[in-house]
């Protein structure tokens, strides 16, 4: 499989993960999860820093509903092609399910050795977040947790 433009296979290597408990976590064998909206709220003004800004729907093609996956402060956002998805866990990674998080992050790691305004924008409590659908594989870091939905 074709790894991320520009990276190398093994792009996920050293990342140790566990399972984050949503919705959608655990969809069921004959699923098939897609992205449906993906809302990005920039923080131009004081006054828009509470609002929300980030908000992922993913629905499973074969059953009603929505899950809405809102982010209240999102520092970064990767978003790869499922076909893209390199692998370079060990094992596979869809047995933890589709909602991960990253506990050792080297995305984070390399984000507060390149830029020294990391540490000012995201508290030592950021969370690398990993969303698993079989069109996208989006990465979030988030300072905030994630408030989930069921819409209709």
């Amino acid at each position: 499989m074709t790894p991320p433009p520009g990276n190398t296979p093994g792009y996920y290597e050293g990342y140790r993960i566990s399972k984050w408990n949503t919705p959608i976590s655990t969809a069921l064998k004959g699923s098939f999860l897609i992205v449906d909206k993906l809302l990005v709220t920039p923080l131009h003004t004081a006054e828009q820093r509470g609002s929300q800004t980030l908000k992922i729907e993913i629905r499973d093609v074969y059953k009603p509903g929505v899950v809405a996956i809102s982010f209240y402060t999102c520092i970064t956002l990767r978003i790869i092609e499922e076909f893209y998805f390199s692998g370079g866990f060990e094992g596979d990674i869809r047995q933890l399910g589709n909602t991960l998080i990253v506990d050792n992050s080297p995305w984070i790691a390399k984000l507060k050795e390149k830029s020294p305004t990391f540490d000012g924008c995201a508290p030592l409590d950021a969370k690398h977040y990993f969303i698993l659908t079989d069109d996208y594989t989006i990465e979030i870091i988030s300072a905030s947790t994630p408030v989930i939905e069921i819409l209709d």
